[in-house]
């Protein structure tokens, strides 16, 4: 939800200093280019007791040079006969590849590898957009410090 590179790269600041020695970070990043057939997911559900949710998210539109994501959240929680309906917009920064590249290498973290949503492994030199859907970066802060 941080959408500006520079509250991006304050908040790395930030967890690069809470780090244990030899801490790792990992975060999932939003690319552009999502294809529709994966810009929309769910519902997933979830029962506890008598409890049961469902939740659905989509991506509604990317603005790629303002650099947005217009997604929207729909949650279903039935109790018995009662149910309600939470939805939510959300307003994320979209991301290029290029972009994370380069405010990897002017932040304390140097970037480990990359996974999809099954713990498959992406090649750290492929290309990341949003047809490989949710993509989770791990990072370690530089061994040498800043870059």
């Amino acid at each position: 939800y941080l959408l500006e590179e520079a509250d991006l790269l304050q908040h790395w600041e930030r967890v690069a200093e809470a780090l244990r020695p030899g801490g790792i970070y990992v975060v999932q990043f939003n690319y552009a280019g999502e294809p529709p057939e994966i810009a929309s997911f769910g519902p997933w559900e979830n029962r506890t007791g008598d409890l049961v949710t469902a939740l659905t998210w989509s991506v509604v539109r990317e603005d790629l040079p303002a650099r947005r994501s217009h997604q929207h959240c729909r949650i279903v929680a039935r109790r018995g006969a009662e149910e309600r309906v939470l939805e939510e917009d959300h307003l994320l920064r979209l991301w290029t590849h290029e972009d994370l590249d380069r405010l990897v290498a002017a932040s304390p973290f140097e970037l480990l590898a990359v996974y999809r949503d099954r713990f498959e492994p992406l090649p750290l030199d492929a290309p990341r957009t949003g047809a490989d859907g949710n993509l989770y970066h791990v990072l370690r802060p530089r061994l040498s410090g800043r870059p």
